[in-house]
């Protein structure tokens, strides 16, 4: 029987998730682990794909509970989705960074997920975690408004009137 020498102080990390991305000349890259825990200690899956595309040419990494995280991905999706058809154009990665961003924050008592954003866009080509505080804040008007209009149109079709909105 071989007999094993361990280090004591090496030692691995044995808890969270590894995910990244980066940028190189002609697209973006994305990765991450494949391992679910519970705990952290209990490695309860090893091919979990934390890699979820959330448009066309828009992905993003998971971390955090996966559960939350794929609830998350998924109003992702239909939220750029819905404004890819308003917009009548794909959606850029910094809408989805924010739409990310913004599900996150507005139910941040009840979840415990974390996201990286990464795609390619006609307006800025290869991104990751796309923009500033103060363009997510402006876009987050800007979507929320055409939201609202649709909204607002909807409503009117609904009960058989005109529905004017620009």
């Amino acid at each position: 029987m071989e007999k094993r020498s361990v280090d004591s102080r090496v030692r691995g990390v044995s808890t969270g998730t590894t995910i990244l991305a980066a940028t190189f000349d002609g697209g973006v890259v994305i990765g991450s682990d494949s391992r679910a825990s519970i705990g952290g200690e209990y490695v309860s899956s090893k091919t979990i794909n934390k890699v979820v595309q959330v448009h066309d040419q828009i992905f993003c990494c998971m971390a955090g509970s996966l559960a939350d995280a794929q609830a998350v991905t998924k109003a992702a999706k239909f939220h750029l989705s819905f404004h890819s058809v308003q917009m009548e154009t794909p959606p850029l990665v910094i809408a989805a960074a924010s739409v990310l961003q913004e599900l996150c924050y507005n139910n941040k008592e009840e979840l415990q997920a974390g996201f990286i954003t990464a795609g390619w866009d006609r307006k800025k080509g290869p991104q990751v975690g796309a923009g500033r505080a103060g363009d997510h804040r402006r876009l987050r008007q800007h979507l929320h408004l055409r939201l609202r209009r649709r909204q607002i149109q909807t409503q009117h079709e609904q009960r058989g009137m005109p529905a004017v909105c620009h």
